[in-house]
């Protein structure tokens, strides 16, 4: 009797993520935007899946040096089957507990010892997210992190050994 429940829940369990990965009100919601300051929080919302659903939502970036950085958590749809980061505790992975901005904040390298490198501020940096379910993904987007506002000016500085940048707000100038 005991298989018999198992290969049910297994049936049906499979007939969920078949709905999910063919199924596409699930959606990946990233606000304000699809472009946000680095220092800046992302909303970051999942709708259209059933309810109490159980997911994993992942990050990942590659940074200037080609150093993979990734972070994962696992949430439970509530019963309109929402999931939104602000509310929802991580109910594991990469860290656990509320934390609106945790995708970004709780993301290490692949490579140990390694640190985030930005070589070119002038350009944003690319941050995949992706909601999973049972290994099959159901939505992703991408948002971008900039660095440097318009219009700001970047001036190399020079003095002996001593070498920087200075950056000068719009309108303004040396």
């Amino acid at each position: 009797m005991t298989f018999l429940k198992r290969s049910v829940w297994t049936l049906y369990w499979k007939g969920i993520v078949a709905k999910l990965s063919l199924d596409s009100r699930v959606a990946l919601q990233l606000s304000p935007g699809p472009c946000r300051y680095f220092d800046e929080p992302v909303d970051v919302k999942v709708t259209g899946l059933p309810p109490e659903q159980y997911v994993e939502v992942r990050s990942k970036l590659i940074d200037s040096r080609n150093v993979s950085f990734k972070a994962l958590a696992t949430f439970c749809s509530d019963k309109n089957g929402h999931i939104d980061l602000a509310r929802c505790p991580s109910l594991g992975g990469s860290y656990s507990g509320i934390e609106a901005m945790g995708l970004f904040t709780s993301m290490r390298p692949l490579v140990p010892h390694s640190r985030l490198t930005k070589r070119d501020v002038s350009t944003p940096l690319s941050v995949d997210i992706e909601v999973t379910c049972n290994g099959l993904v159901v939505a992703k987007d991408t948002v971008q992190r900039r660095f440097l506002g318009d219009g700001v000016q970047k001036v190399p500085l020079e003095g002996g050994s001593i070498r920087g940048s200075l950056f000068l707000p719009p309108g303004e100038s040396l």
